[in-house]
């Protein structure tokens, strides 16, 4: 256990960050989880919307510090070329 203010102060901080980011981390992740299943479910223009979607919730992810950037990057162009197989699969 801490022993100065400060340092009991930042335990109380961390606590509610740490909870604010747990939140923001499992909303982009399900949305993410949403758009695989409309891949897997042949379901194409429900998954582009999706894409979408989950692009913007790593890109708001990333700017409030949750994710990393460049892992947000990487994960963004993932997403991106499974839909594009996807796509390239159906026609």
């Amino acid at each position: 256990m801490s022993n100065n203010l400060s340092a009991k102060k930042r335990v109380r901080e961390n606590k509610v960050i740490r909870l604010h980011n747990r939140q923001i981390r499992s909303t982009t992740r399900s949305k993410i989880k949403d758009f695989e299943k409309a891949l897997e479910d042949k379901d194409n223009e429900k998954a582009l919307v999706l894409l979408k979607e989950s692009q913007k919730a790593l890109d708001s992810a990333a700017s409030k510090g949750a994710f990393n950037k460049k892992a947000v990057s990487r994960k963004k162009s993932r997403l991106a070329i499974s839909y594009n197989k996807a796509i390239a699969g159906s026609n």
